[in-house]
C-alpha cells in the first residue's frame, strides 16, 4: 500500500515531534504493509524559502535514518497546503515528488471558501491536479456533500483519511466516508498519520472494510493503483462520479444508528 498523506516529517509542524517517532511511525506502517509514503508537511500560512529549505532538510536525514535502520519504505517529499496560504504553485516541495503533477490541498474544518472551485481551476489550467484531503471531515460538505461531486466533475481528486472509515472521526464523517465511497467520489485513502497512537500510518483495517464493501478492484486502486500514479505524476482516469440524491433525513437516522452499533452493511 502507499500512503500520500503523512506527518511523519519531524520538527515541522503538528506530526512527528521527534526522530524516533517518526522512525516508529514508519516501522508501523511497514509492518502494516505500506511500502511507499509521502511526507506532507503543513503549509498553513505562507511557503517561503526558508520552510521550503526546512522541508528538504529534515527530509533529507529522515531518509538516511530510515536506511540505517533498514525500514523498508520509499519516502517521497510533498506537503499539504491550507487552501488559504499563500505559495508558489511551482515550488519542488508543492506537488509530490516535485513532479509538478498533483498537490495535496486542504479546506478549513468548518467551511468551504468561497471560490475554492475557481482557485482549483486556476491550477488546472496550469497543469496541476489538486487532491482535496478529508473532505469528509468538513462541516459544510458534511452537511452537502454534493459539493464533492461538483468538485470531482471539475477534476479536483478527493482523499479520505482511513480513520475515517473506522469511525475515529465520528459518526458523521464516517457516515460522509462511506457515502462518498458509494458514489465514486473518493481516489485515494491515506492515513493523514501524525503520531504514533491512532493517528499512526494505519493503512490495513480500512483497506479491509472497503475490500469487504467494494471488492479488490476498487480497494487496490484507492491504496495502491491511484497513489502511485499520483507518485510518479501520471495521468489518472477515474471512475465516473455517480450524483448525490438529496438527503433523507428519515434514512440518515437509521443510518447513524446501524454505524454507532457497527454495521455499516
Amino acid at each position: 500500500m502507499i500512503d500520500i498523506h503523512t506527518h511523519v516529517l519531524p520538527n515541522v509542524d503538528d506530526g512527528a515531534k521527534n526522530w524516533d517517532v517518526a522512525l516508529n511511525m514508519l516501522k508501523f506502517g511497514a509492518a502494516e504493509g505500506i511500502t511507499r509514503v509521502v511526507c506532507t508537511p503543513h503549509v498553513l500560512d505562507h511557503l517561503d524559502r526558508d520552510l521550503e529549505n526546512k522541508f528538504k532538510a529534515q527530509f533529507k536525514l529522515l531518509k538516511s535514518k530510515v536506511a540505517e535502520a533498514e525500514i523498508p519504505i520509499q519516502l517521497y517529499l510533498g506537503s499539504e497546503i491550507h487552501c488559504l496560504a499563500q505559495f508558489d504553485l511551482h515550488s519542488s516541495v508543492v506537488t509530490f515528488n516535485g513532479n509538478g503533477k498533483y498537490m495535496l490541498i486542504e479546506l478549513p474544518m468548518a467551511e468551504v471558501p468561497t471560490g475554492f472551485s475557481a482557485m482549483c481551476l486556476q491550477y488546472q489550467k496550469q497543469g496541476v491536479v489538486p487532491i482535496l484531503a478529508h473532505p469528509e471531515r468538513n462541516l459544510e460538505v458534511i452537511r452537502n456533500p454534493e459539493i464533492v461531486y461538483n468538485l470531482v466533475k471539475q477534476g479536483v481528486l478527493m482523499q479520505v483519511s482511513a480513520g475515517s472509515f473506522l469511525g475515529f472521526f465520528g459518526t458523521r464523517a464516517a457516515m460522509t466516508a462511506f457515502r462518498l465511497l458509494d458514489h465514486r467520489l473518493i481516489h485515494f485513502v491515506a492515513s493523514d498519520g501524525h503520531g504514533t497512537g491512532l493517528r499512526n500510518l494505519q493503512l490495513k483495517p480500512a483497506y479491509e472494510v472497503i475490500l469487504k464493501r467494494k471488492g479488490h478492484e476498487t480497494a487496490d486502486m484507492l491504496f495502491i493503483h491511484f497513489p502511485q500514479k499520483a507518485i510518479e505524476g501520471k495521468t489518472i482516469r477515474i471512475p465516473d462520479p455517480i450524483p448525490i440524491p438529496e438527503r433523507n433525513k428519515v434514512g440518515e437516522f437509521f443510518s447513524l444508528i446501524r454505524f454507532a452499533f457497527g454495521q455499516r452493511g
